[in-house]
């Protein structure tokens, strides 16, 4: 008789914790198609609550966690950048580990992950312009590269990209020394002129009392 009351209470104690279990599992995975297993049936994990682990479970905004499987869902994570010319993403494998590929070869130049164009520039030549007593100009040719080129080399002095030759003070004086003697002999003949107006001014006034008084 013993024996028949354990066996009763036994089953009882079994049934009452798989009542328990379905009742508690009733309201779980009710947005992940149900409850499969160990498992929501969209193989999302089980709460603590429906039975799942408690441990931490890596979650990312950008990668999905397959608990079920215990794999990482193969993808690319994160905003491209640029290494050099080239474009480049982190990729998470499937066995949650990241690795970084290329996803694009720039032909020019790369700027915040985007590939830039090369531009096209129009050659032509600066003005001439002046590099201690050199004188220079800069050549821009079709690929945007810019040349400086040496035109000459300036004895005395550069300024605004043309040479200054330096003066002859020897020169210099002599030209002023010649100045002054021309303007001398231009002054003299001039009052030489003005001295034979006056003696012959003189002369005539001596005539006209000479005859006045004859």
């Amino acid at each position: 008789m013993a024996q028949n009351i354990f066996w009763i209470e036994l089953f009882v104690i079994i049934l009452f914790v798989s009542l328990s279990v379905t009742e508690a599992k009733s309201g779980c995975c009710s947005s992940h198609g149900g409850v499969c297993g160990s498992s929501c049936c969209d193989g999302s994990p089980l709460s603590v609550k429906c039975g799942g682990s408690s441990e931490s479970i890596p979650t990312s905004s950008s990668t999905e966690f397959n608990i079920s499987q215990g794999v990482c869902g193969a993808q690319f994570v994160g905003n491209p950048f640029c290494n050099g010319s080239g474009i480049y993403q982190v990729y998470r494998e499937v066995n949650c580990t990241n690795s970084t590929k290329l996803q694009e070869l720039c032909d020019w130049r790369c700027k915040n992950g985007i590939c830039i164009d090369k531009p096209v520039c129009k050659e032509e030549l600066t003005m001439p312009f002046c590099r201690g007593l050199d004188v220079y100009q800069v050549q821009t040719y079709t690929n945007c590269n810019n040349e400086s080129k040496k035109l000459k080399s300036c004895d005395y002095m550069c300024n605004n990209g043309t040479c200054i030759e330096k003066q002859n003070n020897e020169l210099f004086f002599l030209g002023i020394v010649l100045s002054l003697i021309g303007l001398f002999f231009i002054f003299r003949e001039k009052m030489v002129k003005k001295s034979n107006l006056y003696q012959e001014d003189i002369n005539l006034k001596r005539k006209r009392k000479n005859k006045l008084k004859i």
